[in-house]
């Protein structure tokens, strides 16, 4: 179990919890409306979100925004009860994996064939007792392309897309007001890809995140840093 906790006076977030690879989910509170940034792992980990937010007597939250497609961030989709929004790659990508089987044979052949990851096999083995009953993998109620812009009650969220390392569909969360930025795993490795690290990708995301007037950078599985830490973890 983690708990949710206040960074500004209108985002907070759960932090990661690295022995069943969830990530950092996000709260962020306008006057109208809150969001929630990814969806985590399981059911179990939305049941822990849904507690804290009770528990701290905050609004639920009217929609949930996915950073991108990897399990540990949209396979708690399904047990969401708000609308999902995410980039139309995503939800590309959730549609395939939504058709995947999940019989020991199965995972076992998208192992050989390179369609999954070991890493990420070995945490879905952690998170699941039994893949084949308890994994539903769903897709997001709306997509977009581009950039959005959300207006949560003078509260501006801007959302856009960044060429990264880690996964093509992958966006950023950008809270101006609050100097906040929700960048997903974008600063890791391709694990789908030999945990190839692109020099020229992540330069070119360090340079779209040095822009932002940023406070905190909240990576899918480090706790809220500066810039200037999380530059460290940029150098190629």
């Amino acid at each position: 179990m983690r708990q949710l906790k206040q960074l500004t006076e209108r985002v907070y977030y759960m932090p990661a919890d690295g022995d069943l690879d969830r990530p950092v989910l996000g709260y962020i509170k306008g006057d109208k409306f809150s969001l929630r940034i990814d969806a985590g792992n399981s059911a179990s980990h939305v049941a822990n979100f849904d507690q804290e937010v009770e528990r701290l007597g905050l609004p639920k939250e009217a929609m949930t925004l996915i950073t991108h497609w990897h399990w540990d961030h949209t396979y708690g989709i399904h047990a969401v009860d708000t609308p999902v929004l995410a980039n139309k790659k995503t939800n590309a990508q959730l549609g395939v994996m939504a058709e995947w089987k999940w019989t020991e044979e199965a995972m076992q052949e998208r192992l050989e064939t390179g369609e999954e990851c070991a890493f990420c096999d070995q945490y879905i083995r952690v998170e699941y007792d039994n893949p084949v009953s308890q994994i539903k993998v769903k897709q997001a109620d709306l997509e977009f392309e581009g950039e959005l812009n959300i207006d949560l009650g003078n509260l501006e969220v801007k959302v856009f897309p960044v060429v990264n390392p880690h996964s093509e569909d992958g966006v950023v969360i950008y809270i101006l007001s609050e100097k906040v930025a929700f960048i997903g795993d974008t600063i890791t490795e391709d694990f789908y890809n030999n945990s190839y690290l692109d020099p020229e990708k992540m330069a070119f995301l360090r340079q779209t995140l040095s822009q932002l007037d940023a406070d905190f950078y909240l990576h899918g599985h480090i706790d809220p840093i500066s810039f200037e830490e999380l530059d460290v973890f940029m150098q190629v």
